[in-house]
């Protein structure tokens, strides 16, 4: 019997509340999954059919339930009074819903066609075939745009394309399009990213997007803080006293670039980081001999630290930021074009699968939700599922 450490029996006997399981590859995650459903089915008399398990890979489902089918018959053959309901909860593991996130969407899909616009013998357009229909989609749409003599088309073409061909310009609609199939409502989720590129100063400071930047800019200084606390650390516990003023002012100037960003405007920081000097390690003939011992190790940890610290300055202070908001305002007309584009595009990659029958995998995923945004189809899976587990939960 496998003895489970306490954060594991907590991950698997805690109930009513929704629980995430962060771990090690290979610390036993699955174990402890399986071990909770096992118990759910034991001591709460949880049927099968009211658990939804969803992986990320056709194979990991099938170790899931071969690892459920093990752990039941096990205890089924221990006997007992729940003998005939783990026996009963063995024959229904094949009916399970322990699948793959596309397989259960087509699922409901499969079973809740009718209110959503597609046929009930649908086929998967699988990855070759989709190039296929986005390329002839592509093309009809350049064809018409360039019939129609649209004057904007031609200025963001002027913009954006080489001399040669339109590719970049259609790859860039792509890209786009491809992206934005991960968010649940995507046009409308593109659109407010472009509406962000119009603000003002004021806007911008109070926006989402400063708020990202400044939480990657604090990430970066933190992580370039340990580097050089480090470092002084390898230098003090090897005793190269002729170092430690030098490992002290470079952890010193961190943590003072670090509470200068939380407490001066963005451009003073970026004055003060931009003028940050770093210092020449060198240690007196008494200590080389010592020094050399851990040199490359120190060495190691002050360019990782130091190529931090360069990497903030490239991407974020090269100009004030007041010309950055600028810039991105300039961007504001062309983003929105770009959105145009990209819904035509999709407007006739739709048809023409629409044409052949065919459904990709990411209208699985939004088709799937627009079912589940439906109160009566939503009701009965949530009348049905008392659990949801979610194998590998980072990757999906």
């Amino acid at each position: 019997m496998m003895k489970w450490s306490e954060p594991q029996k907590s991950a698997i006997f805690e109930r009513d509340k929704n629980i995430l399981v962060s771990a090690a590859a290979g610390s036993g995650k699955t174990a402890v999954l399986v071990e909770r459903i096992k118990q759910l089915i034991i001591r709460d008399e949880i049927g099968m059919d009211e658990i939804l398990v969803v992986t990320f890979s056709n194979a990991a489902a099938s170790e899931m339930r071969e690892r459920l089918v093990l752990s039941l018959a096990s205890e089924a053959e221990k006997g007992g009074d729940k003998e005939s309901f783990l026996r009963n909860q063995l024959n229904k593991i094949s009916r399970s819903n322990i699948s793959t996130f596309h397989a259960f969407a087509m699922e409901v899909i499969r079973r809740y066609f009718y209110l959503i616009d597609v046929e009930p013998n649908f086929r998967i357009c699988d990855e070759p075939y989709k190039i296929i229909l986005q390329s002839q989609a592509m093309d009809q749409l350049f064809e018409e745009l360039f019939q129609s003599g649209d004057a904007e088309f031609i200025h963001f073409l002027t913009k954006f394309a080489t001399s040669k061909n339109e590719n970049d310009v259609k790859a860039m609609i792509v890209e786009v399009h491809k992206f934005i199939q991960s968010m649940p409502d995507s046009f409308n989720w593109l659109e407010k990213q472009i509406e962000q590129l119009s603000c003002d100063e004021d806007e911008f400071l109070s926006g989402q997007l400063y708020a990202t930047l400044r939480l990657e800019i604090q990430r970066a200084l933190s992580s370039a803080k340990k580097c050089f606390n480090k470092s002084e650390r390898q230098i003090l516990e090897a005793g190269v006293t002729s170092l430690t003023s030098k490992c002290k002012n470079e952890s010193s100037s961190i943590e003072a670039l670090m509470h200068g960003f939380l407490t001066r405007p963005f451009d003073e920081f970026a004055e003060e980081i931009s003028c940050i000097r770093f210092e020449t390690f060198r240690a007196s003939k008494a200590e080389d001999v010592k020094y050399s011992d851990i040199r490359d190790q120190v060495k190691a940890s002050r360019d990782y630290g130091k190529t931090l610290i360069r990497s903030i300055i490239e991407k974020y202070i090269k100009k004030p930021l007041a010309d950055t908001i600028f810039q991105q305002q300039e961007t504001y007309q062309d983003a929105l074009y770009l959105r145009k584009l990209v819904e035509g595009f999709d407007a006739l990659y739709q048809q023409k699968k629409k044409e052949k029958g065919m459904i990709d995998f990411n209208d699985i995923e939004h088709y799937a939700l627009k079912i589940l945004s439906n109160e009566s189809a939503s009701a009965e899976y949530r009348n049905k599922f008392k659990h949801i587990f979610i194998d590998e939960y980072q990757d999906s």
